[in-house]
């Protein structure tokens, strides 16, 4: 299908057929062969967290879409996944349940990304935010409402915030009512 690209890393995605539009962006820095056998050994064992994509997969009406390839550092891969998760709007109208990238790291850490996703402040308040307000309880769209206007009185964008969420560690999961959502514990 691919050939040697299927042995490089970078950012993947899953087409629907039945609607040409790229339903799901995930990112790899291992290689897309490599990562594409843990989702299809999590679907066929009905582990897999994402009952959207398994449904897709399962009904063969899909296509796995190399979307950039090549040799990105860490931080490069994440900001890429984001970005993709972004433009092809996966999150609000696709089958990504969280938005891409890996959890928010002190600064000495090897990685940090150097916009809102920097260890600083506004993180930290961002961090106790969420835990007293909004942890492990359903979010409905007018409680979206109030999370925006904070995230605004510190100068976020919501769509930041989203991956601020991601990075800070927690796990964001939207309902299958696709109007609500639930910040969860720790993903690492």
């Amino acid at each position: 299908m691919y050939g040697k690209e299927m042995f490089e890393k970078g950012i993947y995605g899953v087409k629907d057929t039945n609607i040409d539009k790229i339903v799901y962006v995930g990112s790899t820095n291992t290689s897309f062969v490599s990562r594409w056998g843990y989702h299809s050994r999590d679907m066929r064992t009905n582990r897999h967290c994402n009952k959207q994509l398994t449904d897709l997969i399962n009904s063969g009406n899909f296509e796995f879409v190399i979307i950039e390839a090549g040799e990105f550092d860490n931080k490069e891969l994440l900001d890429k996944e984001k970005y993709y998760t972004d433009f092809y709007d996966v999150y609000e109208n696709g089958y990504c349940i969280h938005v891409g990238g890996g959890k928010l790291q002190p600064p000495d850490e090897p990685y940090v990304s150097e916009r809102v996703y920097k260890y600083d402040n506004t993180t930290n308040d961002i961090r106790l935010y969420i835990e007293s307000n909004w942890f492990n309880k359903k979010i409905y769209k007018e409680d979206k409402t109030t999370i925006e206007e904070y995230l605004i009185s510190k100068g976020i964008k919501i769509t930041q915030f989203i991956a601020v969420i991601k990075h800070l560690g927690y796990v964001i999961q939207r309902y299958s009512d696709k109007k609500s959502w639930l910040i969860s514990e720790k993903l690492y």
